[in-house]
């Protein structure tokens, strides 16, 4: 028995030197949050870069950070120039933002209305470009004293170089 681990540990070894050996210099033993971003983006000449998410993939997404409360996550994808905001009963009625500011009401959206479940209902993509890609979710959350309440969230994209970006955020009654 002592045989086959052994066995296995040298043939575990050997590969392992074998990949070390064979792997190019300078990309062994990166570890800092830069150099790892770095070896994430297409090298020059490596080929073509992948496709950016289609609309159905940024509102997958987007729906998974929803539910889980991830304000953060969601400002990420908060369009670079201006965002509009309508939250029924709860922050702006109506307006349009930067995304720092933006980003600040999405924040507190979630601070004061934790999430218990958010799922999208219905989505509307127009290949041809006509409309702009929209989706509108279902959120329950934690209202003021613990209540549980529930609100309808329509959520629409724009194009833009780095994709598909929010281009606004409207929640009103279910």
């Amino acid at each position: 028995m002592v045989q086959t681990h052994r066995g296995t540990f040298g043939a575990i070894a050997a590969l392992v030197i074998g990949l070390v050996l064979l792997t190019p210099a300078g990309s062994v033993g990166r570890s800092s949050g830069a150099d790892s971003r770095q070896a994430s983006l297409p090298q020059q000449g490596a080929g073509p870069s992948p496709a950016p998410p289609t609309p159905l993939a940024v509102f997958a997404h987007l729906e998974h950070c929803w539910h889980l409360g991830l304000a953060d996550s969601l400002i990420l994808h908060l369009a670079p120039d201006e965002v509009r905001l309508s939250f029924w009963r709860m922050g702006p009625r109506d307006g349009a933002f930067d995304p720092s500011q933006a980003g600040y009401l999405l924040r507190d959206l979630f601070r004061f209305a934790p999430t218990d479940s958010f799922r999208f209902t219905a989505y509307e993509h127009d290949p041809s470009g006509d409309d702009l890609p929209r989706a509108v979710g279902h959120w329950f959350y934690q209202g003021t004293g613990g209540a549980d309440r529930e609100a309808r969230v329509e959520i629409e994209l724009t194009a833009h170089e780095r994709g598909w970006l929010i281009r606004s955020i409207e929640t009103e009654r279910w």
